[in-house]
């Protein structure tokens, strides 16, 4: 199958492999598997997928860390007043949060995650060595590696920022944008449109 799959260009097996094997009559199968399935294929599916093992609908699966209490997981060397944190959340190893922070509900901060004071981050998922700064508002959000959110930032609904971005003070990425790896946005900047172009913004 995977010799029909042409190289140097984008090739969908459901948009463009399933439909060339069916025209010429080539025998396909299914099977029908028990229990939790979802399709990643894009960010508001990750962030499906991620909710559902919060909500402890995956059975068999449950986030890494230990739950000091309902909902709640917590790696090593954490820095967070656990009791302020509103389940379900997931803190890596290393993560720290500042005490007027607020974290939760349904959000993921990976290893070594920073998150500054008076910051909120809800609904949303900081891949490993980011840093939210002070004010910052993160709502249903996907913060990838190594990112830098700076003070007062706005990330909303349905943004996403690939790795190592960073954002400065007061900038908001509307939502539904994505910014690609690597780009920087300057302060105070609006981000309407996906951010994929050389350059910052």
């Amino acid at each position: 199958m995977l010799e029909h799959i042409p190289e140097g260009r984008e090739y969908d097996f459901s948009e463009d492999l399933f439909p060339k094997f069916l025209e010429e009559e080539r025998p396909m199968y299914g099977y029908v598997m028990e229990g939790y399935w979802q399709d990643i294929g894009n960010i508001g599916q990750y962030m499906d997928a991620q909710r559902a093992v919060l909500d402890g609908k995956v059975e068999g699966v449950l986030p890494p860390g230990e739950q000091p209490r309902l909902g709640v997981y917590v790696g090593s060397r954490v820095e967070a007043k656990v009791e302020a944190l509103e389940g379900p959340v997931v803190l890596g190893n290393g993560v720290r949060i500042a005490h007027d922070a607020h974290v939760g509900p349904s959000s993921v901060l990976a290893p070594n995650v920073h998150v500054e004071s008076g910051a909120s981050v809800v609904r949303s998922i900081v891949a490993e060595g980011s840093s939210i700064g002070e004010g910052a508002e993160l709502d249903s959000t996907l913060v990838g590696r190594s990112c830098r959110v700076g003070p007062g930032a706005r990330l909303l609904e349905g943004s996403a920022l690939g790795d190592e971005v960073g954002v400065e003070e007061g900038a908001t990425v509307e939502p539904g944008v994505s910014v690609y790896p690597g780009k920087h946005i300057e302060s105070g900047a609006d981000v309407a449109e996906d951010l994929a172009e050389e350059g910052d913004a």
